[in-house]
């Protein structure tokens, strides 16, 4: 499967040891490919686009999930031109695409509510209920 079989994209925690530095070679070598294809080449061809979803792939493995959704872009909106929006390889990486942004929204909000967990916990613990109201 292109996009690892739809697993989620498990990062770096869920690989094996030794994993992460395989990642980061296969994401060097797909940039090289990419940079040097697309100079003998135009971009958008399917050849290109598997390089492009082999990075996205690469940085979700690597937990960069902003480079990852930054290239799944890219390949979304490439697909849509080359194959059309119903061709089901453009509905997958579609769907890669709206869970990278689901992933980096729920640890945004995961982060913020770890970020002020004790202060509303103080806040709390000093007779306020959760709406701010004293505690009778």
């Amino acid at each position: 499967a292109e996009h690892g079989g739809g697993d989620g994209g498990g990062g770096p925690a869920t690989a094996p040891g030794g994993a992460t530095a395989l990642y980061k070679e296969a994401l060097a070598l797909f940039e090289k490919v990419y940079a040097t294809y697309t100079n003998l080449n135009e971009a958008k061809t399917l050849d290109g686009i598997k390089c492009i979803t082999m990075m996205s792939l690469v940085y979700r493995r690597l937990d960069s999930l902003a480079s990852a959704l930054e290239w799944s872009n890219k390949e979304v909106k490439l697909r849509e031109e080359i194959q059309g929006e119903l061709h089901p390889r453009t509905q997958q990486a579609r769907r890669v695409y709206l869970d990278l942004i689901e992933t980096i929204q729920r640890r945004r909000s995961d982060e913020e509510a770890e970020s002020s967990g004790p202060a509303k916990r103080a806040r709390l613990s000093g007779g306020e209920t959760e709406n701010g109201v004293a505690a009778a």
